[in-house]
C-alpha cells in the first residue's frame, strides 16, 4: 500500500513537472530555454547536454545550446551523426539509455571504444522526430554510470516530441516568409514593368529590381531587313546610374547563335531577350558588372 501512494505521488509530481517543461518549450524559441527546461525536468544528475539541429543532406549535426562546466549556454559546433551509437535507427527509437557504458550489452566493440575514449560513464540520447523524420536530438552524458526511471524517460521523450514540433514550426515559419518575400518581388517587378511606357521606363525597372549594382546597362534591338532578310543588332540605349542616353550604334555579330564580336568598350555579364511576334524583332539587354572591364 507505501509503495502504490509513493508511485502515484511520484507521477503526481512528474506530471507537474512536465507541464511546467512543456509550458516553457512551446513559449520560448531560444534554444538554451528549451535545454533548460528539460536539464530541469529529468537531465540534472547529468554533467553535461547538448541539443543539436540536424542538417539532413550532409547528416551532421549542428549543436546549438549546450549545458556543461560553464553553465549553459548558446554555441556553435558540429557532429557527425555517424559519432553516435545505432545512429541509423534512431529515427525509429524513443530513447537511447546507455545506463553504463562498459557493461552495455547492445554497444558494438567500435561503439564502446568510442564512448570510452570520449569518457563516458553512461549517456541518455532523445531523438527529436517530426513525422518519422529526424530532425535533430538530446543527448545526456555523465562520466559515472547514472541510472534514470522509466518513467521519467518517457515523460522526457515527450517532452523531446514538443520540442521537436517546435523547430519543425520555427523552419516553416522561416520557410513561409521567404516565400512570400520572393512572392512580394515577383509581384512588384511585374507591376512595375507593366507600368513601363518605353524602353527606358523598363531599363529603370532591371537596375531597380535586378540589377542594382550594374555600372551600365545596354539595351539592343535585333532587326530584320525586309529586302535583304538579313539582321542586324544596333544599339538603342546606355543606362548608368546617374545618366541615361539614347543612342543609334550597329554592333557586329551573329544573332541567331547569340555569338557577338563586340568590341572591347563594351564588356557583358549578363543577357536577356524578348521576342517582339508583330514586328519580329528580339530586343537583348545587358549588364555591365564591377567586376568586368569598366566602359571607356
Amino acid at each position: 500500500m507505501g509503495m502504490e501512494i509513493d508511485d502515484r505521488r511520484e507521477r503526481l509530481n512528474l506530471a507537474e513537472s512536465q507541464y511546467e517543461a512543456s509550458s516553457t518549450i512551446y513559449g520560448s524559441s531560444d534554444p538554451v530555454e528549451i535545454l533548460n527546461a528539460l536539464v530541469n525536468f529529468g537531465g540534472k544528475a547529468f554533467a553535461k547536454a547538448y541539443l543539436g539541429l540536424l542538417d539532413p543532406e550532409t547528416q551532421i549535426l549542428n549543436i546549438i545550446a549546450t549545458r556543461d562546466e560553464d553553465g549553459l549556454h548558446a554555441t556553435q559546433e558540429t557532429r557527425r551523426l555517424s559519432e553516435y551509437p545505432a545512429y541509423e535507427t534512431l529515427s525509429a527509437v524513443e530513447v537511447l539509455s546507455i545506463e553504463d557504458v562498459n557493461s552495455d550489452p547492445f554497444l558494438t566493440v567500435q561503439e564502446r571504444a568510442m564512448m570510452q575514449a570520449r569518457g563516458y560513464g553512461s549517456m541518455l540520447v532523445i531523438p527529436l522526430v517530426v513525422a518519422q523524420r529526424l530532425i535533430g536530438l538530446i543527448e545526456f552524458n555523465d562520466p559515472d554510470p547514472l541510472e534514470v526511471s522509466t518513467h521519467r524517460v518517457r515523460a522526457m521523450r515527450n517532452l523531446g516530441d514538443q520540442i521537436a514540433v517546435v523547430f519543425e514550426n520555427q523552419a516553416l515559419l522561416r520557410s513561409t516568409a521567404a516565400t512570400l518575400d520572393e512572392v512580394q518581388a515577383l509581384y512588384d517587378i511585374n507591376r512595375a514593368m507593366l507600368g513601363a511606357i518605353d524602353p527606358r521606363d523598363m531599363l529603370r525597372v532591371l537596375r531597380d529590381f535586378l540589377a542594382q549594382d550594374a555600372i551600365v546597362i545596354f539595351h539592343a534591338s535585333v532587326e530584320r531587313e525586309q529586302d535583304t532578310k538579313s539582321e542586324r543588332v544596333v544599339l538603342r540605349h546606355v543606362s548608368r546610374p546617374l545618366a541615361e542616353e539614347e543612342v543609334e550604334i550597329p554592333l557586329r555579330g551573329r544573332v541567331g547563335r547569340r555569338i557577338f564580336l563586340k568590341p572591347p568598350e563594351m564588356p557583358t555579364c549578363c543577357l536577356s531577350s524578348r521576342q517582339m511576334h508583330p514586328r519580329r524583332i528580339r530586343r537583348w539587354t545587358r549588364c555591365s558588372r564591377p567586376k568586368r572591364r569598366a566602359v571607356r
